[in-house]
């Protein structure tokens, strides 16, 4: 009787497969993933029952809680912010502006802000809030 010793072969794992599932996670995150510039001015906005949604590629506007204007991040005087947003809002095809106001701010900088904006040539104004939370 003769025996023949099997030969040893090497494990082989195949990469491909594990390849192939990891892209597909990368695009679903990518396609997922919300892209937003938010500058890093703290601003609380106030609340509101209804929420509506923010365009994305807009001119973002802030005014602080002291009353500083603010363009992209970007501190300026009122009548800076009056022309540099005179000369995006000409230059860009989509003008829609964002005012995103401090809760605490008095209510007449929040009007000389959209007065501003306005007299800038913006014609589309966004005012954000935030969604109050439903009584318990």
């Amino acid at each position: 009787m003769e025996f023949h010793r099997a030969s040893w072969h090497r494990p082989v794992i195949n990469m491909m497969n594990m390849v192939d599932v990891m892209l597909l996670l990368l695009i679903f995150f990518v396609i997922t993933t919300t892209f937003i510039y938010r500058p890093a001015i703290l601003v609380e906005p106030p609340e509101s029952d209804h929420l509506a949604a923010v365009p994305t590629g807009t001119i973002l506007v802030s005014v602080d809680a002291e009353g500083g204007l603010y363009l992209d991040g970007q501190p300026l005087s009122p009548f800076e912010l009056r022309s540099q947003l005179a000369e995006r809002v000409q230059t860009e095809q989509d003008n829609h502006v964002v005012i995103e106001a401090d809760r605490k701010v008095p209510y007449g900088v929040v009007v000389q802000a959209v007065d501003t904006v306005v007299a800038s040539g913006a014609r589309r104004i966004t005012l954000p809030t935030i969604m109050r939370s439903p009584p318990r």
